[in-house]
Parts: structure tokens; C-alpha cells; sequence
């Protein structure tokens, strides 16, 4: 089994941590606190960061970079198209450039001093580098994220995946059973702000999803509120001939009648399997127009007003305040799914299992000599 000496909060940890994850390699994480110099660990990699990987019999691998190169020689040629390296010379080029562009640019501006600052100081405490954390490195990597932000959306807009073509969404979805489907909004910064303090606004609220997933096997989307703005816009509008295009081809009749609600922005918590009927359209980038900043009238905004259709169509039901189910839009075809939807009682539920079912989203501060097994 492969050994991977990290730290949780290390983003340089986490790029080999989702390579691991993505190769299907079995890894046993032991948490390494680099400011403590533990000669053992500097005898390992003498840099003292992380992460750095040991194979039974070969020398230790260190370094992000070197890492995912390591992997891809022993991992990535038996996989052929499914390596996170593409074959081809000048891909290849391009995913290390955007590799370095993280692991070293938009470390040294943005995740590196906001880690550091932020964190590691406070643990490491005062008297362990001389200083306190600095709020005008926090102020600067805080700006300049908004520029690696930019620059990210302009490479999302002109590819299926950051460094070009060759996955698709698909992938993402058929691994993970959970997503969270986000959406930047132009049109306003205040529904964008609402959608998100809605979906992510604190750690009890992630919880909640989560607890109510577990909870109630037939639920399959969780949106936000409806924003007060946009009730008036809830309609078929000029989507309503792409809607019902799409919608043959998932066997759904409408009409311009037929009810309809939506988690308007496309932003929301679901079971994969509730959007599957979606993916099995096998829709592709080429299907969707350039974007040029349109406000309706779109394959995206024709999906968008599918997804909860969607989302019965494979069996589930959905919720906007997860205290009661929602209105459901396809006629019945056979006996109610579920128990009746009661989040108090859900509560008290999960108030009682709580010692047995941690369904937590945490982060566990540092110990030393911690590990665990990641699959």
C-alpha cells in the first residue's frame, strides 16, 4: 500500500490526495506537521514540505509536481485515455502549465498566504516564527484571488475541463452519489449571494442537506429559497419550445400549461442518480451555444427548467426548505414515494444517532502521529 505523508489544509496535499483518488489507489494518510522539522520526516524529503509519497522499496517521491508524474509512469500508461496525463506532446504541455499555475502561481499568491496566515500561524503559535498573522497578506490574497478567478472562468468557458477537452462532466457525476451544482450569475449579485448563503451558508446548513439526504432515501434535490426577484420570471417564457424538445426526448409530455417550478439559477444540492436521466442524454459542449452573456432562451436554460421534471422522472423527490417535499410536476404513476417529509422529527432522529452516524461535514484539528486509510 502507498504512504502518503500530508497535511489536510496543504492544497499541495490535496492536488496528490485527488490524483490518488482519481487513480483508484489505496493510500494510508499520515498527517505531518512540517514546522515541527521531524528529522525522521527531513531525512525523507530534506525541503521539509509535503506531500510526499512512499512506495514499498523505492525512494520517497516528494513534491506535488513530482508526484503526479510518479503516478502517471506506474498508474497512468496502464489506463490508457483514462490517465490524468494526456498521450499527446503538446496536451501534456498543457495540463503541466495549469498544474504549475496552482501548485506554484496561485500558491505564492492566493492559498499559500491565506493557509499560512489563517492557520498554520495560529497553530504553530507566535513564538514559533516570531510573528503574528498578517491581515495585509490576508488583504492581498484575498484580492488577488478575484484574477485567478477570472482567469479560471475564461478557460471554463472555452473548454470542458480546465486543461482542455478530454473528460467530460459525465465522469464527475458517475463517481461521486453527492453534488453541488453552482452557477456565477451576472444578472444580479444579490440572488447569487442569496443562492449561495441558501446552499453553503455555514456548516449546520451543509449538515442539514446532508442529514436529510440520509434521512429520506427519495429525496433527490435540495434548492434554495426562491428569490423574492425573480418569482415573476418563474415561467415557460421563450424556453418553453427547447423545454418541450427536450423533454420528448425524456419521454415527458408538455404543454405550455403544464406546471412548472425550478431551481432558477441552476444552483442546488442532488443525488447524482436523481439527474441521471439528464446525463443519459449524452448532451456535449458542442450542443450549447457560445456564451456571450445570454439571459434566456438557451439549451442551459431549458435544462434548467427540467431539472426537478428530472429529478421525478428518476423516482425522487425534491425540497426547497427541507421542511416539506415539493409540489410534485409529473401526474402520479403508482403509490406515493416516501415517508411524509418532517424535518423536526428528522432532527430528533438524528439527534438519536448521532453517537453511532457521524454525518458531519468537519475538519479535524492537527494531531500528531495521526492516519487513517483512504480508499
Amino acid at each position: 500500500m502507498l504512504t502518503l505523508f500530508h497535511h489536510p489544509l496543504c492544497p499541495h496535499s490535496r492536488f496528490v490526495r485527488l490524483a490518488l483518488a482519481e487513480y483508484k489507489r489505496e493510500v494510508r494518510l499520515i498527517e505531518e506537521r512540517t514546522w515541527e522539522r521531524r528529522q525522521d520526516f527531513l531525512a525523507m524529503n530534506p525541503a521539509g514540505t509535503t506531500p510526499v509519497l512512499l512506495d514499498k522499496g523505492l525512494l520517497p517521491v516528494p513534491g506535488a509536481a513530482i508526484v503526479a508524474e510518479y503516478l502517471d509512469e506506474i498508474r497512468g500508461a496502464k489506463q490508457d485515455d483514462a490517465g490524468l496525463l494526456p498521450r499527446d506532446p503538446s496536451s501534456r504541455v498543457e495540463v503541466r502549465r495549469l498544474m504549475s499555475w496552482f501548485n506554484d502561481k496561485f500558491f505564492a499568491e492566493v492559498s499559500g498566504p491565506l493557509v499560512t496566515e489563517r492557520f498554520f500561524k495560529r497553530h504553530k503559535g507566535v513564538g514559533a516564527d516570531g510573528s503574528a498573522p498578517d491581515t495585509e497578506v490576508i488583504r492581498a490574497a484575498r484580492h488577488n484571488i478575484r484574477h485567478h478567478l477570472a482567469y479560471v472562468g475564461w478557460l471554463a468557458r472555452k473548454r470542458d475541463w480546465l486543461a482542455g477537452n478530454r473528460l467530460s462532466y459525465r465522469d464527475v457525476y458517475d463517481e461521486y452519489p453527492y453534488v453541488l451544482h453552482l452557477h456565477t450569475k451576472r444578472s444580479s449579485r444579490s440572488w447569487l449571494s442569496f443562492n449561495l448563503d441558501s446552499l453553503l451558508g455555514s456548516h449546520e446548513a451543509i449538515v442539514r442537506v446532508f442529514q436529510a439526504f440520509h434521512l429520506h432515501p427519495d429525496l433527490g434535490i435540495v434548492a434554495p429559497r426562491l428569490f423574492p426577484r425573480i418569482k415573476r420570471f418563474m415561467g415557460w417564457g421563450s424556453n418553453f419550445e427547447l423545454c418541450q424538445s427536450l423533454a420528448r426526448r425524456l419521454e415527458i409530455a408538455i404543454t405550455s400549461q403544464s406546471p412548472l417550478d425550478f431551481p432558477a439559477g441552476s444552483m442546488f444540492w442532488a443525488r447524482s442518480a436523481a439527474l441521471r436521466p439528464l446525463l443519459d442524454l449524452g448532451l456535449t459542449f458542442e450542443d450549447f451555444p457560445e456564451e456571450a452573456g445570454q439571459m434566456d432562451g438557451t439549451l442551459a436554460h431549458a435544462i434548467e427548467r427540467l431539472y426537478f421534471y428530472a429529478c421525478e422522472l428518476a423516482g425522487f423527490t425534491w425540497t426547497r426548505d427541507l421542511t416539506s417535499r415539493g409540489k410534485a410536476l409529473l401526474p402520479p404513476s403508482g403509490p406515493p414515494r416516501g415517508a411524509p417529509f418532517r424535518w423536526e422529527q428528522a432532527q430528533q432522529c438524528m439527534a438519536h444517532r448521532h453517537a453511532q452516524e457521524r454525518i458531519t461535514c468537519r475538519c479535524d484539528a492537527p494531531s500528531r502521529g495521526r492516519s487513517e486509510t483512504q480508499h
